[in-house]
């Protein structure tokens, strides 16, 4: 069932896989840009200054980034450089990228949002995700305002995004029951839909270096279940 997939090249799993992903004719293979997280950046720590700490390394998540954007401490100029040499690296790798998303959605950010736009332009990659959130939860509000502004700088460059989303809410937690409710709510008359999850093998060795590793396997057989793809 599954059409397409993101490239996390910052993570140790990507040098082993990347031929998979460029040789298979029919998968969709995308960059999964990276600001945040356990994994190093490519460019060197004097070249992006704001967006590393004393020992070069990323911010751990979302939580300690996204303050010093909001006051302005993050030179946007760092942030195209270290996600361009991220799109370099898969290009050299093979993969001809159909599209770009973000680890921890950081490009449905204002500024952030805009380098990504212009990075998609720079590597004529047609397409972007726009996250999306059903929930009401407060903390969640400020998805549903920031994809409406992302669509709308989507649409501006002459890029493309899927008319609906869902992952998001979902994080974590997309086993089979929730696979089939979800796509049960999606209307008939949706054209594009994403469902982005995390599936992954009960014995990956990098399992647990990520916050979403505990039900992967779950979201994996989920895929594999008969009939889903149907």
């Amino acid at each position: 069932a599954v059409t397409s997939t993101s490239a996390l090249v910052l993570a140790p799993g990507f040098a082993p896989t990347a031929h998979l992903m460029a040789g298979h004719p029919t998968l969709g293979v995308g960059v999964h840009l990276c600001l945040v997280g356990p994994d190093p950046p490519l460019c060197p720590a004097t070249t992006i200054p704001t967006l590393v700490g004393r020992r070069g390394q990323l911010a751990p998540s979302w939580h300690r980034l996204l303050p010093r954007l909001l006051r302005g401490g993050i030179d946007l100029d760092d942030v195209r450089r270290e996600l361009g040499a991220q799109i370099e690296l898969a290009l050299a790798r093979g993969i001809r990228p159909t599209h770009l998303d973000s680890h921890q959605h950081l490009h449905l950010w204002p500024g952030i949002s805009t380098v990504v736009v212009e990075l998609a332009r720079r590597y004529g990659i047609p397409s972007l995700r726009c996250p999306q959130s059903r929930s009401w939860k407060t903390e969640r509000l400020p998805v549903a305002v920031m994809s409406r502004r992302l669509r709308q700088e989507i649409e501006g460059a002459g890029l493309v995004t899927t008319e609906r989303f869902a992952g998001l809410d979902e994080s974590g937690k997309a086993v089979a029951r929730r696979f089939d409710r979800t796509l049960a709510a999606v209307p008939q008359s949706v054209a594009s839909f994403e469902f982005a999850v995390h599936p992954n093998d009960f014995d990956d060795p990098d399992r647990l270096r990520y916050a979403w590793g505990r039900l992967g396997a779950e979201e994996a057989a989920g895929l594999a279940r008969p009939g889903l793809r149907h």
